[in-house]
């Protein structure tokens, strides 16, 4: 089998994602749960470092604190996110969602589950096998890639807010 750097793989699969992008899929998720993918991410990476300070979730974004600041403000202001006392340090603000954060993503992760149900369905059972399979290599490969540029001291972030 054809590597995806190979010449013919590498245009397929640039002509997949232009085609995926085309159909807009950041603005049905955000449109659908009024939330944009940069305020999604920040949920979903404070629910899963409950009591994370605001320079941990900046370096983890890879951004400036008064970037991750300003959004997290926002999300504040929403209701989503609660900012509270390091009981270590004062001075220190810890970040954990809020009953509403935590129901509103639910809603995303049941959101994702209809699409992928969606997309799976148009599939045989063993075309889903073979997709599954294959994607969860492909995200192995990509965890294991920043897994080893994060251990070489490399920078391994993308900003995207």
């Amino acid at each position: 089998m054809d590597k995806i750097g190979n010449s013919g793989n590498t245009e397929l699969f640039g002509k997949y994602i232009r085609q995926v992008k085309s159909l807009r899929m950041d603005r049905v998720i955000t449109d659908q749960l009024d939330l944009s993918i940069k305020h999604i991410l920040i949920l979903h990476i404070i629910s899963e470092n409950a009591g994370c300070n605001l320079k941990e979730l900046s370096e983890h974004l890879g951004v400036t604190n008064p970037a991750a600041s300003s959004t997290v403000q926002k999300l504040v202001k929403k209701g989503y996110i609660i900012r509270q006392e390091n009981k270590n340090d004062r001075r220190e603000k810890t970040l954990c969602l809020s009953q509403k954060g935590k129901e509103k993503l639910d809603e995303l992760r049941k959101f994702i589950t209809t699409i992928g149900r969606i997309f799976l369905d148009t599939l045989t059972p063993e075309e889903q096998h073979k997709f599954l399979s294959y994607f969860g290599k492909g995200v192995f490969a990509v965890i294991e890639y920043i897994a080893v540029r994060d251990n070489s001291g490399k920078e391994n972030q993308i900003s995207i807010l």
